[in-house]
């Protein structure tokens, strides 16, 4: 008969072979992330990186169509590049970002069996990143957003470990810091957000450091002083770059997103409450001041978020480590957690977790659904549209799905008072596919095949909507792109 193991007895069962089981956590991730990955076609922000990797695999550096250098994320572009140049397409563009949903999962590993226990801890906080639906959707987009969340937590875990518990990675410790130091450079070259990771660390040292009885000695700490200074800089730089792009120039601006931002975890409350409650525990256990430090690691950058000129769930997803590692931390803490962990999965499938893979998604109303793709081989496939020339409002999707536009139609992509962005300014071309710009109706040819995006029709001028609405004729509508034909 078979026997039925009590709790302790499969905790040690899962410490004892984890290892294996993470192995086949990792597959199955892998998975859930590389299917259905080009069910989808790109969206907005996915075909900016995508034409960035295309400049590199055509010139050796990111160099856009118009001569412009889109100096955002290099390296990750070049990893882009050279997975476009093995696989091709939008699998191959994809593929950078499942691989570090992958490394991803492995990170959640290691923190849960470092910082909630050895066995579930680590198995259980690996098997919620695998599942969660936003972990799996951002693992599958061309764009950086993944392996920023990544390198962002990985660069904590690497402080924590050398700087504040002084353990070792590697044999030497000249190799430790300078693991470090290449982890935080990526986090900061990746997003602005990485820089934060400074400010927090000083703040992390002088929790664990600091006592009233030591208060002077803590200024003859080298280290401490070394991370005073950069604290400080980098501080600085992240305030200085925020009032640059005009960030707290609206209050009322600020208030709205703050509430979008907010009802985003609210709609999962019942979710957030169970992070809540886990890091409500573990701030009252013995390892009270890591939990503080990882709470500040998420929280403190979050809160910037509020003041974004515009709403995303990219830019608040990265967070969600930080709210399933305390989930995990509470079923550690819990009787029957096995059976608690099954019945939190099973309720929630679907929406937070998924167990097949995702093959359709809508973001939020700036990730719309897009089908860029299906409009471009639509155009090719018509010898009379391909025969006209190209006008469009959104031109990094006609370079990589079709042969470029020659005209693109002005409007505010993001709304800002000042957006040059999406202009040469050196030339006076659009950037991404060296368009002509067009801002009045007589800027048009005669006849034209006309590409155009939900977002971009209720941003247009009211005159050139209208001129459109009356002189075009429909072909073609998927997910919020049409295709027509347009004569003056």
């Amino acid at each position: 008969m078979l026997k039925v193991l009590r709790e302790s007895e499969w905790d040690r069962f899962f410490e004892r072979y984890g290892v294996y089981f993470l192995l086949a956590i990792l597959f199955y991730a892998f998975l859930l992330r590389v299917f259905y990955l080009v069910s989808e076609s790109m969206w907005i922000d996915e075909t900016i990186s995508a034409v960035a990797s295309l400049g590199i695999l055509e010139h050796g550096v990111p160099v856009l169509e118009s001569g412009s250098w889109y100096a955002r994320s290099e390296l990750f572009h070049y990893g882009m590049a050279f997975f476009i140049w093995l696989l091709g397409g939008d699998f191959g563009a994809r593929f950078l970002s499942v691989l570090f949903g992958v490394f991803t999962v492995i990170l959640a590993y290691h923190y849960g069996k470092s910082f909630i226990g050895k066995g579930f801890g680590g198995l259980c906080f690996a098997l919620l990143i695998t599942l969660s639906t936003l972990e799996i959707i951002y693992s599958k987009q061309a764009r950086m957003y993944q392996a920023f969340q990544f390198f962002y937590f990985l660069t904590f875990y690497l402080f924590y470990r050398i700087v504040i518990q002084r353990k070792r990675v590697f044999s030497r410790l000249i190799f430790d810091y300078a693991f470090l130091i290449f982890s935080l450079a990526l986090t900061t070259h990746l997003h602005l957000l990485g820089y934060a990771l400074i400010p927090i660390f000083l703040g992390v040292y002088i929790l664990h450091r600091f006592s009233f009885s030591n208060i002077f000695s803590l200024f003859r700490d080298k280290m401490f002083l070394a991370m005073l200074f950069f604290g400080f800089v980098a501080a600085g730089f992240i305030l200085y770059k925020i009032f640059a792009l005009s960030a707290f120039s609206d209050l009322d601006r600020a208030v709205y997103y703050a509430g979008l931002y907010s009802d985003f975890y609210l709609r999962y409350l019942a979710f957030v409450l169970f992070a809540g409650l886990g890091l409500l525990v573990a701030l009252f256990s013995k390892e009270w001041k890591f939990h503080l430090s990882f709470f500040m690691l998420v929280a403190l950058p979050y809160t910037g978020m509020f003041f974004l000129q515009k709403f995303g769930t990219r830019y608040v997803y990265f967070a969600l480590f930080g709210l399933l590692f305390y989930v995990a931390f509470l079923f550690h803490k819990l009787m029957f957690k096995y059976l608690m962990l099954a019945a939190f999965l099973f309720f929630y499938a679907g929406s937070l977790f998924s167990f097949n893979g995702i093959e359709k998604v809508n973001y939020d109303s700036s990730m719309p659904f897009s089908d860029f793709k299906g409009a471009y081989e639509f155009v090719d496939g018509s010898e009379y549209l391909s025969s006209l020339p190209l006008v469009t409002t959104w031109t990094p999707a006609a370079v990589w799905y079709g042969n470029g536009a020659q005209y693109w139609i002005y409007y505010k992509v993001t709304g800002q008072t000042t957006e040059l962005w999406t202009i040469n300014t050196d030339t006076g071309m659009e950037r991404f596919a060296n368009a002509t710009i067009v801002r009045e109706i007589e800027d048009l040819p005669w006849e034209f095949t006309y590409v155009v995006d939900a977002q971009a029709t209720r941003k247009l001028s009211p005159s050139m909507s209208e001129f459109l609405d009356s002189h075009c004729y429909s072909h073609f509508i998927s997910y919020e792109i049409e295709v027509l034909s347009c004569v003056k």
